[in-house]
């Protein structure tokens, strides 16, 4: 907190309180000004207020030493002054949108998919509950649970071989239909996605390039 405030005063008193918070990089003036003021803010309630064990309150230290982690939003400076750190970031940040209509659809195919996997399960309980192992049962026994299965059969999470033995009890022919919903998901949906990322990603980068040599242009051309 000491040397982030010094750092902070001494960059005021250098440029001037005017040019520091009117100047064009205001809000990362501003932004360091709100971090070294919760820094400062937490030293002294930790003074005021004192610890637990002095009977001080322990819900209000918790929050505060949450607050110590805003400190870590410091690190996003480093943005502006590294472009490969940038242009990562930012292609992250422009993907979001296309993640969210991903996991619709993955979420929607696994959903159509559970449903029919447990509609087989409880039918097969239902004629014979014999045939019902525990693995059946964990897997398949419940929509959330088949959707679940389904999503870590596609990611790597469970083996997939060890989510379709247990559809053999039922019939071979599952075992098969599982097959096909892994070759779907993996080699189709999954390079489609990993196209529509990459798209993203260079599109993203290009803006940034584009962004770059205008502001580049604008500083020659002042």
């Amino acid at each position: 907190a000491v040397i982030f405030t010094g750092e902070l005063a001494l960059r005021i008193f250098g440029l001037g309180f005017k040019r520091f918070y009117c100047g064009p990089d205001w809000r990362w003036a501003l932004f360091d000004t709100m971090i070294v003021s919760l820094q400062i803010f937490d030293e002294l309630t930790t003074l005021v207020v004192g610890t637990a064990q002095n009977g001080g309150n322990l819900g209000f230290m918790r929050v505060m030493r949450i607050l110590r982690l805003l400190r870590i939003m410091r690190l996003v400076r480093i943005l502006q002054f590294v472009n490969e750190l940038r242009t990562m970031v930012m292609s992250v940040a422009n993907s979001m949108r296309s993640l969210v209509w991903t996991l619709l659809l993955m979420l929607l195919m696994k959903y159509i998919i559970g449903v029919y996997l447990c509609q087989i399960v409880a039918d097969t309980g239902i004629e014979n509950s014999a045939n019902l192992t525990p693995d059946l049962v964990e897997y398949y026994g419940s929509l959330p649970r088949a959707v679940l299965s389904l999503y870590q059969a596609m990611t790597g999470g469970v083996d997939w071989n060890d989510l379709s033995k247990p559809l053999e009890t039922i019939s071979p022919v599952m075992q098969l239909v599982f097959a096909l919903y892994i070759a779907f998901a993996v080699l189709a949906m999954m390079n489609v996605v990993t196209g529509v990322f990459v798209e993203s990603a260079l599109g993203s980068a290009r803006e940034d390039r584009e962004r770059e040599a205008r502001t580049g242009t604008g500083h020659g051309g002042s």
